[in-house]
């Protein structure tokens, strides 16, 4: 090990759920396409900080058991392993794990799971997906190294539990079975985790396959097919997309399709954490994106005056003009309507999210302490000195930054700086220049400004611009 590499690192979510979740950054398969490693590892840990329960290893060292002691010991049962490209859709893979744990320990006792494969010329492998290991088996069997592979490769039959999902278990053969000859195997038989399949038989274990329930509620890429076509895939340059999978067609065909929804409300909530000693000591401008009303709501809280200045800002055309109509021509009552009719005239513009309009509503106008309360806010604010500014952050703030007065402002970036078909879509460094050129000339035009927002390592910040020393190491900036 390199001085001062660590082997692995731990966080969690919640102390109560029963499956902690690893990643290998270390893992060295898609050393050769660099740029592909770095996008799938993004969208992995994106996708699952949004969707996972439990807690998170990041293994450096793949060699490295010393984790799957630590987790026995803080009370882990089983440990989901995620490789390159692969990650769950929505939280429904938490109670989709439990359920496919419960259906594994009917097959029998285990020490790990995966999708199997089986070929003429190798032993049995897992597939690059996920694997699941059992950690009181592991502990209880003297521990098995998931790299190392025994002398000795039992025989083995496989059983097919459910011909409808497709899910087959290994079991060893009995001793009067006839051995078949294992001397040739491939580099699959060494890769992590592998090497418990035969340890696995060796111990009188079943070796249960994942059912298809459970893998339609994740992604999995495949980026260990056609991996040079999804490098270039995820860059638009040029490629094949008959060497993709059908999964890596859909994220590159969903990441370069123009999609700009205008966010009538947020689609978070609008009554968002407030920094308790910025409440009543006034702003003298507010700026932020035009999505919702959460600036509003800040607005609200910190306080405002008849002098003050709002300054909205949206890369998309449309929005901006929702935007400006809606404080020009909106008189504070039946949101609802007001969009509805809104999207009548205009009748090219997106309505994706209107339904969440009338659901949303309600809690918006409670928020603000009932109809009357929202209604005197809305006409203060329309009485402002407000500007909506077509401006993309990330490419060009000089628009918004020109727009703005001088004074003290709270900035509000929402998550643009770590959103994630920015992070994928921009050129090399374009996302770490632009924060720190808006932080940067935030110090120097408005020295007692206040940001609100995530960094480009989506770190929420709620704090003065004065206090960001740097572009992604800000976890504990935040003053909420």
């Amino acid at each position: 090990m390199i001085q001062g590499q660590k082997a692995w690192d731990y966080s969690h979510t919640e102390h109560s759920w029963p499956v902690c979740h690893v990643f290998m950054p270390g893992a060295k398969q898609l050393n050769d396409t660099p740029i592909l490693k770095q996008r799938l590892n993004l969208l992995q840990q994106t996708e699952s900080n949004n969707h996972l329960r439990g807690g998170v290893v990041n293994l450096y060292n793949t060699r490295e058991s010393s984790w799957i002691v630590a987790m026995h010991k803080m009370g882990y049962r089983y440990a989901c392993v995620w490789f390159d490209g692969c990650w769950p859709d929505s939280e429904q893979f938490n109670m989709g794990l439990l359920r496919e744990i419960d259906r594994i320990d009917t097959v029998g006792s285990w020490l790990s799971a995966g999708q199997i494969q089986c070929r003429e010329d190798s032993y049995p492998f897992f597939t690059r997906s996920l694997i699941i290991l059992n950690i009181n088996t592991w502990m209880n069997v003297c521990q098995p190294n998931s790299h190392i592979i025994p002398q000795d490769y039992p025989d083995y039959f496989s059983v097919d539990s459910s011909w409808e999902d497709s899910v087959y278990s290994i079991h060893e053969v009995e001793e009067q079975h006839t051995e078949r000859d294992y001397t040739v195997t491939t580099d699959k038989n060494s890769e992590w985790g592998n090497a418990w399949i035969p340890w696995s038989l060796r111990r009188h274990l079943v070796v249960p396959g994942i059912s298809d329930d459970l893998m339609e509620t994740v992604t999995f890429t495949r980026p260990l097919n056609g991996t040079r076509d999804f490098e270039s895939a995820l860059q638009g340059l040029p490629h094949s997309d008959t060497q993709l999978s059908h999964s890596a067609k859909r994220i590159k065909n969903k990441l370069f399709t123009v999609n700009t929804p205008i966010y009538y409300v947020n689609t978070e909530s609008s009554k968002p954490e407030l920094a308790q000693q910025l409440v009543g000591t006034q702003f003298d401008q507010y700026v932020g994106p035009t999505a919702g009303f959460k600036l509003f709501y800040y607005a609200h809280k910190y306080g405002f005056t008849d002098t003050t200045k709002f300054v909205l800002f949206d890369f998309d055309p449309d929005s901006v003009k929702f935007k400006q109509d809606t404080l020009q021509g909106w008189d504070g009552v039946d949101y609802p309507q007001w969009v509805q009719q809104w999207c009548g005239r205009n009748p090219r513009a997106s309505t994706e999210l209107v339904p969440l309009v009338q659901e949303r509503w309600p809690s918006i106008v409670n928020a603000w302490g009932g109809a009357d309360a929202w209604q005197e806010f809305w006409l203060k604010v329309q009485m402002c000195d407000w500007s909506v500014v077509n401006c993309d952050l990330i490419g060009d703030n000089s628009k918004l930054l020109n727009t703005m007065n001088r004074g003290r402002t709270f900035f509000w970036s929402s998550n643009i700086y770590s959103y994630l078909t920015v992070q994928l879509l921009a050129k090399p460094f374009e996302v770490e220049r632009s924060f720190i050129d808006l932080i940067t000339q935030l110090k120097h035009s408005h020295p007692d400004s206040w940001f609100s927002g995530t960094d480009v390592r989506d770190n929420d910040l709620m704090c003065p611009a004065s206090a960001i020393l740097t572009v992604g190491d800000n976890r504990y900036t935040g003053f909420e």
